[in-house]
């Protein structure tokens, strides 16, 4: 059977479930892809799918290299070689970045890869001479997918990879407009279902502060106008600045959002939470790869208004102009998984809290 074929079938065999998918190098599968035409199948790798739905990958294919190939191992200079002198760095490039696509496409938070291999290696990898000297290291795709904030194991550390990341975890993204009554739902998920909660607004707060990274960026766009005198950024001004002029908003959003979803990703992959909440004002198609599932909180407009103007003490009109100057309520359906209709009470939302998550959660 060839290659592609094989890959092909194992991606197409069984619909998508709702588990936990895991990237996992197609040769410890028993796919024909390594480079002397052979598969590795390994039944501790392949037992993972009785826990995770598994999306096998092979770089090197992936990259346009043939199987069998010459055997390949990185170089001091970090350039790709195969044994009989042929420059492959460009494939392993092309083929790395199509994995980490795949991840992302899938929603793959881990990796279980090939040990050692120029592509897939975790941790050691050979060192180039072509004698099975090892050297500490990571292949190509391994490296990338790491950067990518994806966790990334060995075969021989599968064990290691169910203790320390907890193939049952679950992230949900939990989105909606203003007066929808996100808080209710995070101390809902929080309070009755031992949620983890992280809210984005809060994560990018943390990374503006003095010595963060993100205040460094700030500083380098807008100059230290921006702090007050203890050198902390000063928020009311900043943000009125920034709220009246279009172009100077882009770039913070564009300095700060990849800071911010670095650190979720980062605080993900630590907790040992079984369940965890992303909460944030805006999803886009990049964000919503860090997420399982995104959820959109919604409420008819009279009853956000009437919220608002209880708990904020906002006029008829400050409530309707701050609802123009959001995304429209279709526009967030669109793009979740799941709609909750808070505009009842407590009770109601709960239960399809519960519905939503009863078959998900131990």
């Amino acid at each position: 059977m060839e290659t592609k074929t094989e890959l092909t079938a194992l991606l197409q065999s069984e619909p998508r479930d709702a588990r936990p998918a895991v990237l996992v190098s197609a040769c410890l599968l028993g796919v024909h892809c390594r480079y002397n035409g052979g598969g590795e199948w390994n039944e501790t790798v392949a037992a993972l799918a009785r826990r995770a739905e598994l999306i096998p990958v092979c770089p090197e294919i992936l990259g346009g290299l043939p199987t069998p190939r010459c055997p390949s191992e990185i170089q001091a200079d970090g350039r790709v070689m195969m044994q009989d002198g042929t420059d492959v760095t460009a494939a392993y490039a092309r083929g790395a970045k199509e994995s980490v696509e795949l991840a992302r496409r899938f929603g793959c938070r881990l990796a279980v890869l090939k040990e050692r291999s120029p592509s897939c290696g975790c941790g050691r990898i050979y060192d180039g001479s072509f004698t099975h000297t090892q050297i500490p290291g990571d292949g190509v795709a391994a490296a990338l997918l790491k950067s990518a904030g994806i966790a990334v194991f060995g075969e021989s550390d599968v064990a290691e990879a169910l203790a320390d990341y907890h193939l049952i975890k679950r992230v949900i993204g939990l989105t909606g407009g203003v007066g929808a009554g996100k808080s209710r739902v995070l101390d809902l998920l929080q309070e009755e279902f031992d949620a983890e909660i992280l809210r984005a607004d809060e994560i990018a707060a943390e990374l503006e502060a003095p010595g963060q990274e993100g205040l460094r960026r700030l500083v380098a766009l807008f100059g230290e106008g921006i702090l007050d005198a203890d050198g902390k950024l000063n928020r009311p001004a900043f943000a009125a600045r920034i709220f009246a002029d279009e172009t100077a908003l882009t770039k913070v959003n564009e300095a700060i959002h990849p800071l911010t979803w670095t650190e979720i990703q980062r605080r993900v992959h630590a907790s040992r939470a079984q369940l965890i909440a992303v909460e944030a004002a805006l999803f886009d198609e990049e964000s919503r790869h860090y997420v399982d599932e995104l959820w959109f909180v919604d409420a008819d407009d009279e009853t956000r208004i009437a919220r608002l103007m209880e708990s904020r003490g906002y006029s008829r009109e400050k409530c309707l102009d701050i609802m123009r100057g959001q995304r429209d309520r279709e526009s967030f359906r669109q793009l979740a998984d799941q709609v909750i209709d808070n505009g009842g009470s407590i009770a109601e939302t709960y239960a399809q809290l519960k519905k939503l998550l009863g078959e998900g959660l131990d």
